[in-house]
């Protein structure tokens, strides 16, 4: 069972889908960063009280290594930050250049715990995945350098996009599970959406007229809370997805189901429409980033090339 596990994971596909992931990436950490420069709060939110901002910082890492957070080394780790991000982005440096985002990034992010999101140890795991992985096959200027074409026939083996889907099956998952309350799960209220829209401190337009489609609000929060719970049935679609032969009835099943197809809509249903009604920064885009993964080389429309897994 090991040796066919091994061989399952080692087995060989275009870079394609690794390629579109990494620069998602890329422009989530440019989106992430950039979001706090351009909006004029980098002081207020990452520099210490001594120099200006809103919180006494207690660093850590390489804001500790630099002399602590002054402007001048946060402006400098930021601007470093965004031009990592451009790089990634557009393929050039490789797992150095990912190694180089994490370290400088993370001491970003959570340099001030008072402004410390999840979604910010979602996208740190991200460019982890961006260093474990060789992201930069082809539609990067790593491959044109290497080959003279930005589009290559390299492969990569298929474990570093399985990797990138178990992070967004454990996400959602574990999401679905810290919400067993009376508001989110069947048989209460299903209230939870309702009142999440009417918080001021997550909406970005007050609606007025919320209270008229409240059914509405309650169906939504039932299809989130099982979309989320259900995490691992992608799993098993998008397993089911990736073998060539099902003899597995339940396999085939999910197929012709198009349950991986669903899940994923659903979910770009769910992001997009959250970013239009509620604040909750570079959330919906970093999770979005996440779907180049499911998506099979083959299934691109200039992703063919190469060996097929």
């Amino acid at each position: 069972m090991w040796t066919r596990f091994v061989a399952f994971l080692n087995r060989q596909e275009p870079a394609t889908s690794l390629a579109v992931f990494r620069m998602g990436v890329g422009l989530a950490l440019v989106l992430t960063v950039g979001q706090v420069v351009w909006g004029g709060i980098l002081d207020a939110v990452w520099v210490d009280r001594a120099y200006g901002g809103l919180h006494a910082i207690h660093p850590r890492g390489l804001v500790a290594l630099l002399g602590g957070a002054t402007p001048g080394n946060i402006h400098g780790l930021a601007a470093v930050s965004i031009g990592l991000g451009i790089l990634l982005t557009l393929g050039l440096g490789g797992r150095v250049t990912a190694f180089m985002a994490v370290q400088v990034t993370r001491s970003l992010l959570h340099v001030n715990l008072y402004a410390d999101a999840a979604y910010d140890s979602l996208l740190t795991n991200a460019l982890w995945l961006c260093v474990l992985a060789p992201t930069t096959r082809t539609l990067s200027l790593d491959a044109w350098l290497e080959t003279g074409s930005p589009v290559s026939t390299a492969t990569v083996g298929v474990w570093a996009r399985y990797l990138v889907v178990w992070q967004l099956v454990v996400m959602y998952t574990s999401t679905g599970w810290q919400k067993l309350s009376s508001t989110w799960v069947p048989g209460g209220d299903l209230s939870a959406l309702y009142y999440i829209l009417e918080m001021p401190s997550f909406i970005l337009h007050d609606l007025p007229w919320l209270h008229r489609v409240y059914p509405l609000t309650q169906v939504g929060t039932l299809v989130s809370w099982l979309w989320e719970v259900t995490g691992p049935l992608l799993l098993l679609a998008f397993w089911a997805s990736e073998v060539p032969d099902r003899p597995q009835r339940v396999a085939r099943w999910l197929v012709r189901a198009r349950v991986r197809e669903l899940y994923m809509a659903i979910g770009l249903v769910m992001h997009v429409s959250l970013l239009f009604l509620m604040e909750l920064g570079p959330f919906g885009f970093t999770s979005l980033v996440f779907y180049a993964a499911l998506v099979h080389p083959r299934e691109w429309p200039w992703g063919g090339r190469g060996s097929q897994a």
